[in-house]
């Protein structure tokens, strides 16, 4: 029978070495990560603000009502704010205003205060039959700029019958 004396392990060589290769190789990597996690929070954000306008548009279905989704600031839509307090509100007389005998359906977080977000509108009020009223259809754009400067973006488009699309990848200007 042979016996070895000798235990298993790593030197200390052996690890100094293995953590500056770790390390190495987490600079190398942890820009695009930050990168990475901006678009998968755009795309997520995006998707929220898409199914707030399917859930202001079956709302007005299912209840056969004007229902307004905009950004409310002090009880009223705001063209300028779309990224804050986004509100679902059942808007009786169709004034873009939330008054006293109207009923909040949902209220959602506002966006990171480094993203460009806009809509060409101060609000979107759907109609019983689920279309858009006035000319509230048009285009959300929701830009970020990358950690090398590139801006980058998409875009959520509302036609004239209240259907959403959703584009990947929009350039957005500088």
């Amino acid at each position: 029978m042979m016996h070895f004396s000798k235990q298993g392990g790593f030197t200390l060589l052996e690890t100094i070495v293995s953590m500056a290769i770790l390390v190495i190789l987490t600079c190398i990597g942890l820009p695009n990560i930050h990168d990475l996690l901006l678009k998968y929070r755009m795309q997520n954000d995006m998707l929220i603000y898409k199914h707030y306008v399917h859930l202001t548009r079956h709302h007005a279905i299912t209840h056969t009502a004007l229902v307004t989704f905009c950004p409310l600031v002090e009880k009223r839509c705001k063209l300028t704010d779309w990224g804050q307090s986004p509100t679902i509100f059942v808007d009786s007389n169709g004034n873009s205003e939330l008054d006293q005998d109207e009923k909040v359906i949902h209220i959602g977080e506002s966006l990171h205060e480094y993203v460009e977000f806009e809509y060409p509108r101060k609000a979107i009020t759907f109609r019983p039959d689920g279309t858009p009223r006035g000319l509230h259809n048009g285009t959300f754009t929701y830009c970020i700029k990358l950690l090398n400067g590139e801006k980058v973006g998409q875009s959520l488009s509302l036609n004239h019958s209240g259907r959403t699309k959703l584009r990947d990848e929009l350039k957005c200007e500088e």
